[in-house]
């Protein structure tokens, strides 16, 4: 999604905007189901701080927070390309 987003960027084409939203969507969505996902995994280990899954999931939260939710992306995205 993100390489679609900017390849549509590069070149100029109209539904770019659209695009760029699904890439935050997606990117947000996928990065914290990941973290969740690593600390099953992981276990025990992934809930220690020096094991570096915890500053992820922290970061994973903040994108989600800073890029925007799912559902608003998605709307958004669905208003821009009717």
């Amino acid at each position: 999604m993100t390489a679609e987003a900017l390849w549509k960027f590069d070149t100029g084409r109209p539904d770019t905007a659209a695009a760029v939203h699904w890439a935050k969507a997606v990117n947000s969505e996928v990065f914290l189901e990941a973290c969740n996902a690593a600390h099953e995994v992981h276990a025990g280990q992934g809930g220690l701080i020096e094991y570096g899954i915890a500053a992820h999931t922290q970061m994973s939260g903040t994108l989600v927070a800073y890029l925007g939710d799912l559902r608003w992306h998605q709307r958004t995205a669905e208003a821009l390309e009717w």
